[in-house]
């Protein structure tokens, strides 16, 4: 009789302390006497550190050749370039739209602040 419970509570324990010892299995590299505070403030800094390294590849200007394609006008003005609607105050290849008149467009440079005008050509 106290052999048949031994094996169900053996079994049991397998059944319910699998899976943690399978989750547990990759945390073996840790350091033991490092504290949790410590390890999620690692992870935190190499997040910020990643986040912090895409946003300075976005703010390089790319060697892009943008074209304006159209202009569509209304309670917002909205530019066509490169096949991508935006709104003034976005950013496209490294370049800041400032302004969007009828037939043209007002660009500024991320890094060095040059304007950038791009004409709306009478193709149609």
């Amino acid at each position: 009789m106290w052999v048949n419970k031994i094996f169900f509570l053996t079994g049991l324990l397998r059944v319910v302390c699998f899976p943690v010892l399978a989750f547990s299995q990759e945390m073996t590299l840790r350091n033991p006497f490092e504290s949790w505070f410590h390890i999620k403030e690692r992870e935190e800094s190499k997040q910020r550190e990643k986040e912090s390294a895409l946003q300075r590849n976005e703010e390089k200007p790319k060697n892009v050749e943008l074209q304006l394609q159209g202009i569509l006008s209304g309670k917002r003005n909205l530019a066509i370039i490169n096949q991508e609607i935006l709104g003034e105050g976005e950013v496209i290849a490294g370049r800041k739209i400032v302004r969007i008149e009828k037939k043209r467009v007002l660009l500024r440079e991320l890094n060095n602040g040059e304007e950038i005008i791009l004409q709306l050509t009478d193709e149609f």
